[in-house]
């Protein structure tokens, strides 16, 4: 180091500071803000750079990324999640997105909307008015259809959808489990719950791929592009097990994610009427009653800015982390090659050097945006997720389905709790259903 950088308060011998991110993560990068720009954390005993400086981060993913690969999580997640787009480096990972990208251009786009609104009003068919619903298991229940129909042309069936639901939270948690426990081993129940339910994963990954076996017909979706590219060098196209990671990356991206982000958005749309009836408004101004459609986004000005706001404040992702590949001078940090560097997305989001109000939900922030790196819901560089305006459609279209007919209250007595050891999600959300 080129100078005493600050050490988080509170760190275990052994242990680190794992103890207080599996209690609360978010607030434990958060209560690190004003430390400095660089602050020293421990995972058991690795130590990692936490970076809290938006131009130390843009450094790190955007201006010198080529000093730098994917962190010690990504690494150890290979072996549940492969070697998909999301965990890949190098050239291997450019290639991969070169494939990928025209899945996500925006003629593609306009048909996948019809598919995700049409997925949601299936949904929202046998609603009653005064019933009760565990809303996040709603959006868990729908993501995966919106994911296998739109990327895929397959219909996973509700008892697929049931099991994305059941297995991906216990995969992700293994996942990450292991990437960041100091010791060698785990306890065997615990390791076998985690390897089980990567099983039923890959079960359903493999009907996936079955349905596309011996086709080489392009049926205008990810998946066939996928499987029907072949490498300029060989000529030789993409491996099943290639085909599997991909797939597996999506459905982490696609159902995980997605979920989460939509039971934080009705959440707030529920304690704060105020937004909730500007939201209406719109819709019923704009729409005039007719089902929404992708070329009707950008006539929704004020649904984006609850999108933008939803992900500011409740981002999924509650830190990622990269590894220094070579010397960097990070501020007063010089970060030699084996560092492992941190930055935590949702901490940025909530730092009110950079977000007045931070925990206020306010979709008026928006009308004028944030200081260029301090808003970072899909990353940021070479890696930025490359299914990003995907997710911003789905959450708009979703969102406008909903709306457009229901109102959503949280039940009487109910007390929300939230959790941040792999995704930052609600545990617990019944909601009342009226209609509008």
């Amino acid at each position: 180091m080129t100078t005493i950088l600050p050490v988080a308060p509170h760190r275990l011998p052994g242990l680190g500071h794992l103890p207080y991110l599996a209690w609360d993560q978010v607030g434990f990068y958060s209560s690190l803000l004003d430390l400095g720009p660089v602050v020293r954390i421990y995972f058991g005993p690795m130590e990692a750079l936490l970076l809290t400086d938006p131009a130390l981060i843009h450094q790190v993913l955007v201006t010198e990324a080529d000093k730098f690969t994917k962190g010690r999580i990504f690494r150890k997640t290979r072996p549940f999640f492969g070697n998909g787009v999301a965990t890949s480096d190098g050239e291997f990972h450019l290639r991969q997105r070169r494939l990928m990208s025209p899945a996500f251009h925006q003629q593609r786009l306009a048909g996948y909307g019809e598919v995700m609104r049409a997925e949601v009003e299936r949904m929202t068919k046998g609603w009653r008015s005064g019933q009760r619903i565990a809303w996040e298991k709603a959006m868990y229940a729908v993501t995966p259809h919106i994911i296998g129909k739109t990327l895929f042309h397959s219909d996973l069936g509700e008892q697929a959808a049931a099991e994305i639901h059941r297995s991906l939270p216990l995969v992700l948690q293994g996942a990450v489990t292991r990437s960041l426990n100091p010791l060698p081993w785990m306890p065997a129940w615990t390791s076998r719950r985690y390897d089980v339910a990567g099983r039923r994963l890959d079960a359903i990954i493999d009907r996936i791929l079955s349905s596309y076996a011996d086709d080489d017909t392009d049926r205008g979706d990810l998946l066939s592009m996928l499987l029907n590219a072949r490498h300029d060098d060989t000529g030789k196209g993409m491996s099943r097990q290639q085909a599997r990671d991909e797939i597996m990356t999506l459905l982490v991206a696609g159902t995980e994610t997605a979920a989460v982000s939509l039971s934080w958005l009705f959440l707030e749309l529920s304690q704060h009427p105020e937004v909730e009836s500007q939201l209406h408004t719109e819709l019923d101004t704009e729409l005039a009653g007719h089902p929404i459609t992708f070329a009707d986004l950008p006539r929704l000005p004020y649904l984006r800015r609850v999108v933008d706001e939803t992900l500011r404040l409740h981002n999924p992702v509650p830190m990622s982390m990269r590894a220094a590949q070579a010397e960097v001078q990070l501020g007063p940090a010089l970060a030699r090659p084996g560092t492992e560097v941190v930055y935590s997305p949702l901490a940025l989001h909530r730092d009110p050097r950079h977000h007045p109000r931070p925990l206020e939900f306010d979709p008026d922030r928006w009308a004028r945006p944030p200081a260029a790196g301090t808003y970072l819901p899909f990353g940021g560089g070479r890696h930025r997720c490359i299914g990003e305006r995907f997710a911003i459609a789905e959450m708009m279209i979703a969102t406008a389905t909903i709306a457009a007919g229901w109102r959503l209250r949280l039940a009487p007595g109910s007390r929300v709790r939230s959790a941040a050891y792999t995704t930052h999600h609600p545990v617990s959300l019944p909601m009342i259903l009226e209609r509008r």
